[in-house]
């Protein structure tokens, strides 16, 4: 199992991944993790997502030569009132033909892909996201393309070739002043093979696109998208609004000596603002404002096997200090019990436990106060619980 950052890119040294992305270079990982990326997504679980609510709501694309396909290719009309429903003949021949399909969000879908975007969050304090992609024939679902966030690729199954062409704008975004353009018969300036356990990183702005090798192929990718300057200013406004100066209207009918006054009373409040920025406060709020991913553990919480796999779901490690009862992420608050709040300090520290774990690791609080602990997180939807080996 993937328990933490340094367990995901093993047996490499975590300074390997950290670095590149301090440095904003590409980098290609080899890792011993086959297994555990495809437990990730293995493809039952994959085909049981592929549903028509899906596609018809837009979570699930079915994509061929950078197009989407129209919905009335992939369904049919059934049953007694001929309502629409998925035609599974008609997608496996669209798959034989080149289809790709993707699941966006797949994170708020899976549980266990839910608990790693968890924990790279809480590792990486930027926020993440999970899509899943899978390719049939050597066709591309998009071409090459660039990102406003960085990308972590794991290829959970079959190969797939990478192309990248390298980044032509500094810190590009959606929506700025349109960006540099590469042609089609450009040369990549570096082209490598995915194989299952192998992680691609790939900065925000660098042209990319990938095809597969042979056969088929399921990649996941864990969009990171760091705060920027830019969130620093709207958090600036934001702190602006608990002074009534920024809350007052601006009029021109007091006369042109009085709006004069104003602006300088903004400006020496702004510059004060300014002064006063201080960026671990800042990400101590982000981290406040980040919700938690919410899970079901129905069946799973009472009894609980010792070995019982747990993780926490919130995205940030929260301060939870001696004497917490109050838990506050997101729009949420959550009354928790001192065990309980002993039990998530100390999941949010290691990423992971199992509860033989937890007991050994918290010595001072009686076994079965801490498997209550446990079973009461999982009920608040705080921690998955799993059966899969640690």
């Amino acid at each position: 199992m993937i328990t933490d950052l340094r367990s995901l890119v093993a047996p490499n040294p975590l300074a390997t991944l950290t670095g590149a992305m301090v440095a904003e270079q590409r980098l290609h990982l080899h890792t011993t993790r086959q297994a555990d990326f495809a437990r990730l997504l293995p493809w039952p679980a994959f085909n049981a997502l592929i549903t028509f609510d899906r596609l018809q709501g837009g979570q699930v694309r079915a994509i061929r030569n950078g197009h989407d396909m129209p919905l009335g290719m992939l369904t049919a009309r059934a049953g007694r009132f001929d309502h629409q429903e998925l035609a599974p003949d008609s997608l496996q021949a669209m798959a034989d033909m080149g289809l790709s399909l993707v699941i966006n969000d797949i994170h708020r879908l899976v549980p266990g892909i839910g608990a790693l975007a968890a924990m790279v969050e809480r590792h990486l304090r930027a926020r993440a996201g999970v899509n899943a992609y899978v390719s049939f024939r050597q066709d591309s679902a998009f071409g090459a393309h660039w990102d406003d966030h960085d990308v972590l690729v794991l290829q959970v199954h079959g190969r797939k070739r990478w192309f990248c062409y390298g980044q032509r704008d500094a810190y590009p975004m959606k929506g700025a002043p349109a960006v540099t353009k590469i042609g089609d018969a450009e040369e990549p300036l570096w082209s490598e093979v995915l194989e299952p356990g192998d992680i691609l990183y790939i900065p925000r702005g660098e042209f990319h696109r990938a095809q597969i090798e042979d056969g088929y192929s399921l990649h996941l990718t864990i969009g990171l998208a760091f705060p920027r300057g830019d969130d620093v200013v709207r958090w600036i406004g934001r702190r602006c609004l608990e002074d009534a100066l920024f809350r007052r209207d601006i009029s021109i009918l007091a006369g042109p000596e009085a709006l004069a006054t104003r602006q300088e009373d903004l400006r020496a409040a702004l510059h004060r603002a300014v002064d006063d920025i201080d960026l671990s406060r800042f990400l101590a709020n982000a981290d406040r404002q980040r919700e938690s991913l919410k899970v079901l553990n129905l069946g799973l919480s009472d009894p609980l096997d010792p070995n019982v796999v747990i993780r926490p779901m919130l995205r940030r490690r929260l301060p939870l200090p001696e004497g917490t009862t109050q838990l506050r992420y997101g729009p949420a608050t959550t009354t928790l019990t001192p065990a309980e709040r002993a039990v998530l300090a100390d999941l949010l520290e290691r990423d992971a436990a199992t509860l033989a774990g937890l007991i050994e690791a918290l010595p001072d609080l009686p076994a079965q106060d801490i498997s209550d602990a446990v079973s009461g997180l999982a009920r608040k939807s705080l921690v998955l619980l799993s059966d899969e080996p640690a």
